[in-house]
This record gives C-alpha cells, structure tokens and sequence, in this order.
C-alpha cells in the first residue's frame, strides 16, 4: 500500500474514532437532557396527583404540623459535608483547603421557603393558602427521597451529580430537595423567577411602557420602577423585551434598529439599568408612547426576531394624560383610545396582543380611570393598581395567569421550558433549570397552581458533549419555546381574571353581564380543612443563631456546621476550584490528543472553532454572551448534590 493511501486511511481512522467519541459524548448529553425532561413532567404528574388526591383529607391535615423544615431557621435531621473537590457543592463563603469549601445539605428532607410578606413574626405562614401548599406539597417528600435512590446509578454512569427538584407555588410558596439553608431568608420568591414564569406563560413578546412625567414623583416612580425591574427579571432567553419611558416624549429602550430584546442575562441588566436612572419629569404624553410601542412591536415582527408567540403591552402611569400638544386635550382620550385599539388589531393577526394596564399610586389616592378605560376598550385587556409594596406580586401577576391559561389544556401537556445559563446565589457556580407547569386538572379550564422545576450545572453539561454550555442551551431553549401556547377564553372567563385580585369587582369592565358564569380562576381552601395548624415547622432552632455561614459551612465528612470554615481561609493549593497542577496536565493532554489524531492536519476536527464559525452556531444573534465556563473541576461521586442554589 502506497504511503498516501496509508496516511489516508490512518487518517480516515481517526477521524472515525473522534465522530464516534462525538456521538457517544452526544448521546450522552442527549441522554440527560431526556431524562430530565422527563422526570420534571413525572414531579409534575406527582404534584397534580397530590393535589387532586392527598391535599383535602384528613391524614394530610394529621402530617402537617411540626412536618415540615425551614430552609433558615431549622436544624436538619440528617446533615452531610460533602468532599471538598466536589465543585458543585463549594459554597464561596466558606472558604476553601483545610477540609472547607463545602455547605450542609440533607438528602432526606427537602427544605421550605416563604416570602418574608408572607409569614409571621415566628416563621409560620400568615395566610390559610400558604399553610394549606405546604401541608399538601409534605406530601411530595417520599417522592424526592425515592426518585434520589432510584436514579443514582443512571446519574453515576453519567458522570454526574444528582439534581436538585424544587416546587413553586401559585401562592408563593417553594419546596427544594435535597434540603439546605438559603443565603437571604425571606427574599425568595418562585413567582419572580424566570423558571417560573417561562414555565408558566410560554414564550412571549413584553413591551413596558413607562411614564415618567412629573405626576409620578416620589413614591409612585419608586413603586413604577420596582414592578417594571421585577417583570423584566422573570423574562427569559425564549422572551423579547423593549421598554417605551415617556414623559412629553417618548424615548425607546431596545435592540439594534429598534427591534425588540432577546431576554437574556446581559440584556436584561442593560435594561435595569436604565430603569433605575429614571427620573420624573415634564409632562404626560401617552399617544407617542403608544406609537412607539406599537411601531416597536411591528417592525420586529416584520423581521421574525419577535417570539413567534403571544404579546402583552404593559403600561404603568398614575394616568394624568397632557399631551402630545398638536392634540386638543378634549380630544386626547378618544385619540389615544382608537390609536391603541386599531393597533392592536393589526399586530394581532397570527396571535393575540393583550393590554395591560397598571394604575400606579400611593394607597387611598384617587386614581384617573383612563387606565382602566382603555384596556376595557380592548378586547383582551386588564386593568389593576399597584398601591404598595406587599401587593405588588399580585398586581402584576394578571399578565402571567392569563398567558397561563392557554398552556393548561391538553395540546400543551408536555410543555417545558428551559432557561438561559445563571451563577447560583452560593457564587460561583453556574447552571440551568428545565421545568414544567401544575394544573388542578379536575376544573374546566384548569387552573394553574404552580411550576415544577429540575437544575443542572454548566459545568455538567460541558463534561457531557463536545459543544459549549451557551451553544447547547441555546439549542435547548430554541426547542423548548418551539411550542406556543393557544389563547382562547371568552367574555365571562377573561372578566374572572379581571376580578381575581384585590380589586375584586372594581376591575371588571362589563358588570352584571357574568354575574352566574364567572369561573374558577385560583385554587380554593379545602372546606374539609378548617383546622390548619398554626405551627408547620419541625423545629426552629436556628432562629437568631449566626450568620449563614456559621449554619452551613462544614469541614468535610462532618454532619453539623463549623466555625472554621468562614471566608477567607482560602488556600494558595486552590483558585476558583483550579489547580495549577490540573491546568498544566489539561494543557499537555489536550497537545498530545491532537497530535497523535492529526498530525499537521488541521485541529479544526478537534473542535477549535473560529470566532465566526461560533457565531453562526448561536440561534440568538443579539444575545452578548458574558458567562464565563473555563471552571475545570474533577468528577464528583454521583451522591454529592449539586452546588446549593436559593436563586432558581
């Protein structure tokens, strides 16, 4: 045989040899991202049987009290200090060499966190709903613990940790097994939560629109501001988002050629910015902010970067119109009224655009009732106030029920969402969450109770393929939001979503017409279970007792917390989980691999990309990726759980 023809066909060889290491990597990372999609919809099945079965009887009532841990202030019965080269369960704050590194976790409880607003002054929640999820979601504990034992061999011949399966609440209540303690206590709720709301409304186009004249000084910008930050927070990579601020002008706060956002980390942080540097002032002219918004909204259409899904235009203002000035002001009212109308009407041809209207004011203040009027003239809209801080939540959970409503019938029952790449609370750590919604199946239509959700870690999913984290989420998330959610709901069902918050019957914009036709639009309270116990909580014995590395830092194989292990014992043996030994040893590995396969051939197949070959790799082409994934960390053993996110 002629050298070429053996030179070729070693060649030929090891090429074969790397498709197939490839393929056997894939299928793999195939593999996992299958099973958890599969095993959210099984926590979810395991949450609607719950709740249909278990949340109204009497055992359940039995089991509550004293049943269930806090994730701040109870002591877990059976805690582990994994080993500290397990990157995954590194918390930063505890340091790292001398056995340290690592946080308490239990796999045998999960842990529960309830908004701070929520609970009482002893930790128990103030609300019948809250107290209720939390009986009936104890009943998910057997669950946990027996999916963990069934599946460590599957995760062990994977390579990987175990996941995390957490529970959100409609009502604000969260679940999450393995049990830990959260950095912020009382801070933490689902709801606000891309997971959440991805899994909850689909994917989506938002645009907000903004006033910030002069009427809205004072407490008003600072409650406007804080409910537009916490809406743009929940929006994911399967989203787009613009702002409209306007004044006596309006200006537009969007992507390249004034074309809508993709919802991504980076994105999202441009647009919080620009929201905490708004400043009252000047007047109010709603006709050119809705102008712009809706001109925002078609041009981006026009050229397919919108989400090719539903849209809501969210507007807050405390609704005192004066402008613009070519607009006589008798005439103001009828003018932007037809404007939005006719406009919706034509950016709503493949799926609907629904109107939002927020009336933003301090409590006991007279709102105008424009606001309200306007979103009544739409077909689909819903008009609400935000007064106050502690109400905020569900001032503005009006927009994501509704879009809920169309992922609850059956031709959405698979549906799951999976979301960009984000560093866990613990620092240091970065990972993705693939979740689901819960229905109460048993109503028509069915209602929305909360969201279901698995995690991995960036880190995993790199050890897994061959592509990169950002290249393969990408993938994941363009699958995920492939799907989009049908609306349909008529007169009487949209007039009961108007009417679930706190404005009751103030909210309807056709009185008397579905007095006997109204449906159920939230779970209610068990009429079987008038005697919910006061105290939920096993014990609280953390309660006021150190800081939260004094409760979770631990010295490796240890069972309760140390005080050794605070910040700042930090070994020079150790930097951001990489050793100078390991990076040496990567680096000749990575040389030796490829010469042997190549030669002076090309070290393409080897993955090395260039810039622009990446680049047409990414579906996203306005996403500025920034995540960091040089972090190089040793195999852990499939029993150590993943790192410890409170900031799912």
């Amino acid at each position: 045989m002629a050298s070429t023809d053996r030179i070729a066909l070693f060649l030929a060889l090891a090429l074969s040899t790397a498709l197939n290491v490839q393929s056997l990597e894939n299928s793999k990372l195939e593999s996992v991202f299958e099973k958890m999609e599969a095993d959210v919809l099984e926590l979810r099945e395991e949450v609607e049987r719950v709740y249909k079965e278990l949340r109204c009887t009497s055992q359940t009532l039995k089991e509550c009290p004293n049943g269930s841990y806090d994730d701040c202030l109870s002591e877990y019965p059976k805690p582990t200090c994994p080993s500290k080269d397990v990157s995954f369960a590194q918390i930063e704050a505890c340091g790292a060499g001398n056995g340290c590194g690592s946080g308490l976790f239990d796999y045998t409880v999960p842990s529960v966190s309830i908004p701070r607003a929520l609970t009482r002054q002893d930790g128990n929640p103030k609300d019948k709903q809250v107290t209720e999820t939390i009986c009936y979601s104890k009943q998910l504990d057997p669950w946990f613990v027996q999916k963990h034992e069934e599946d460590l061999d599957f995760w062990g011949d994977a390579g990987i940790e175990d996941p995390t399966f957490f529970f959100g609440s409609q009502d604000g209540t969260f679940r999450i097994y393995p049990g830990r303690h959260s950095k912020s206590c009382g801070s933490y709720d689902p709801r606000l939560r891309p997971w959440y709301t991805a899994a909850s409304s689909g994917p989506k186009n938002i645009i907000l629109v903004l006033d910030t004249s002069g009427s809205m000084n004072g407490q008003r910008l600072v409650l406007m501001k804080l409910a537009a930050s916490r809406v743009v927070n929940t929006l994911s990579v399967g989203d787009r988002v613009a702002i409209v601020q306007f004044s006596d002008t309006a200006k537009l706060f969007a992507g390249g050629n004034g074309h809508m956002l993709t919802a991504t980390a980076e994105n999202k942080s441009y647009l919080l910015g620009e929201i905490d540097n708004f400043e009252a002032s000047g007047g109010t002219n709603f006709y050119d902010a809705f102008v712009e918004a809706f001109n925002t909204l078609e041009e981006t259409m026009k050229v397919e970067l919108n989400a090719d899904c539903n849209s809501a235009i969210l507007f807050l203002t405390d609704g005192k119109m004066n402008g613009p000035a070519n607009i006589p002001p008798s005439e103001l009212p009828l003018a932007v009224m037809d404007l939005v109308t006719d406009r919706i009407k034509q950016v709503s041809t493949n799926h609907p655009t629904l109107l939002f209207t927020y009336s933003v004011s301090e409590e006991g203040d007279d709102v105008h009732d424009f606001p309200k009027e306007l979103a009544c003239a739409t077909e689909k809209g819903i008009w609400s106030k935000i007064v106050d801080e502690e109400k905020l939540v569900e001032s503005l959970a009006s927009y994501s029920l509704l879009f809920s409503l169309g992922l609850g019938d059956n031709r959405n029952k698979d549906f799951v969402a999976w979301i960009e790449a984000y560093e866990y609370s613990t620092g240091g750590v970065m990972g993705t969450t693939v979740s689901a919604p819960v229905y109460d199946r048993t109503t028509s239509p069915h209602i929305f109770i909360g969201a279901v959700g698995i995690d991995i870690t960036v880190n995993a999913i790199e050890r897994l393929g061959d592509a990169s984290a950002d290249e393969v989420l990408s993938r994941i998330v363009t699958a995920s939001t492939a799907r989009c959610p049908l609306f349909e709901t008529d007169l009487c069902g949209l007039e009961s979503f108007r009417r679930k918050g706190s404005l009751g019957d103030e909210a309807l914009c056709s009185p008397g017409n579905c007095t006997d036709k109204f449906i159920q639009t939230e779970p209610k309270i068990c009429s079987s279970l008038s005697d919910l116990p006061s105290n939920v909580f096993d014990n609280t014995r953390f309660s006021g007792k150190g800081s939260y590395e004094e409760k979770v830092c631990c010295l490796e194989g240890e069972n309760e917390p140390t005080t050794s292990c605070p910040s700042g014992s930090s070994s020079p043996e150790k930097s951001n989980g990489v050793s100078s030994l390991a990076i040496g040893l990567i680096i000749v590995g990575v040389i030796v691999v490829c010469a042997c396969l190549f030669g002076m051939y090309s070290c393409k197949i080897c993955g090395n990309q260039s810039d622009s070959d990446k680049k047409q790799l990414d579906p996203f082409p306005e996403v500025k990726h920034s995540l960091n994934y040089d972090d190089v960390a040793p195999l852990p053993p499939p029993r150590n759980p993943d790192a410890f996110p409170s900031e799912h």
